[in-house]
């Protein structure tokens, strides 16, 4: 139902970590009653978790919610269509900057999504990873799987708080996707 679609552990100078989480359900469901962790191997549950809000925060299907520490800091540096899309977090984990594993689940630790984020995930033709946050590309297609995030787009300035991500597409699993006719054909006649 809720699912992490972004992340940025390496944030540009005078920003801020953020994880960006999505509702995919038709359910309203409350921020306020989840937390943001990392991960424990080998006893496989939810650790260091922080509080997403004490108050109860409602979020809609569909709606996207960039939480962090400070959300001043991030709308300074990037113009956000959706600047309510914001919950300031009183702490947050410590997420690396290169690797590491984030986790958002209820407050009695019971694990919702899971991302675990490498270098690998980005863009490898970028000089730096610094301001670039990783977004999620399908919304159906499994957190956990490596080739469902790329770097967010220069376009966009390398991220998108509280909103659509930039590498967003949605994919349509056809048994016969495409057809040639005729089946067999010669570039030079």
């Amino acid at each position: 139902d809720i699912i992490i679609n972004e992340l940025l552990s390496n944030p540009p100078a005078g920003g801020k970590d953020y994880v960006e989480v999505y509702n995919n359900s038709d359910k309203i469901l409350n921020l306020g009653t989840m937390v943001l962790g990392t991960w424990d191997s080998t006893k496989n549950k939810i650790e260091n978790p922080k509080d997403i809000s004490y108050e109860n925060h409602l979020i809609f299907p569909g709606d996207y919610y960039c939480l962090t520490t400070d959300p001043d800091a991030i709308k300074e540096l990037y113009d956000t269509p959706n600047p309510k899309g914001f919950i300031k977090m009183e702490s947050m984990p410590s997420y690396n900057n290169d690797n590491g594993i984030v986790t958002i689940g209820d407050k009695s630790l019971k694990l919702f999504d899971k991302l675990t984020y490498y270098p690998e995930m980005h863009l490898p033709l970028l000089n730096s990873t610094k301001g670039v946050s990783l977004e999620r590309i399908s919304f159906s297609r499994p957190t956990e799987d490596l080739t469902n995030w790329h770097s967010a787009s220069s376009e966009v300035g390398f991220w998108t708080p509280a909103y659509k991500n930039s590498q967003y597409a949605e994919f349509v699993h056809d048994e016969n996707p495409f057809t040639i006719v005729p089946e067999i054909f010669s570039p030079d006649n």
